[in-house]
């Protein structure tokens, strides 16, 4: 009994350090940390783009990293815009990220439901399966840039 005592104590002590060391980061680290977030993600979409625009051979191989980096990526999107990172350095995240953030949160899970879709068609080796699951993921993204990425 102690020790499970011992052992919550700890955890619950951890914890707080954690979301205190979170809170003080910087929110121009964090933009900046969500600016390369999004770097990355448009790096996939380049290389899947040119694909299905068949400016580059079709290629399994980088289909499916690219699907994969999306899929990681993807799921840190949401933790990317923390209050208090609507300003401190330059951003084009709309306030609206903040101030309507269930329509952000249901406007994310529209694009991560299709990111499966893309991984699996990129799997299946072939361009035609690669073109409509490349479709479903653009949709998303402009889902949430349309609303809530401000133009340049």
């Amino acid at each position: 009994m102690k020790k499970s005592i011992t052992f919550l104590t700890v955890a619950v002590i951890a914890c707080s350090i954690a979301g205190i060391a979170l809170a003080q980061r910087k929110p121009e680290a964090v933009i900046k940390e969500r600016q390369s977030l999004m770097t990355m993600q448009n790096w996939a979409l380049r290389d899947l783009s040119l694909m299905v625009k068949g400016q580059r051979p079709y290629d399994k191989e980088v289909a499916t990293r690219s699907a994969a980096l999306l899929d990681v990526t993807n799921k840190m999107i949401l933790e990317a815009f923390p209050p208090g990172t609507e300003s401190g350095a330059e951003t084009r995240a709309r306030p609206e990220v903040w101030t309507d953030s269930e329509k952000f949160k249901q406007a994310l899970a529209r694009l991560q439901a299709e990111i499966p879709k893309l991984t699996e068609a990129a799997q299946a080796g072939t361009l035609d399966a690669l073109r409509g699951a490349f479709s479903g993921v653009v949709k998303g993204c402009d889902g949430c840039h349309e609303s809530f990425r401000a133009k340049r």
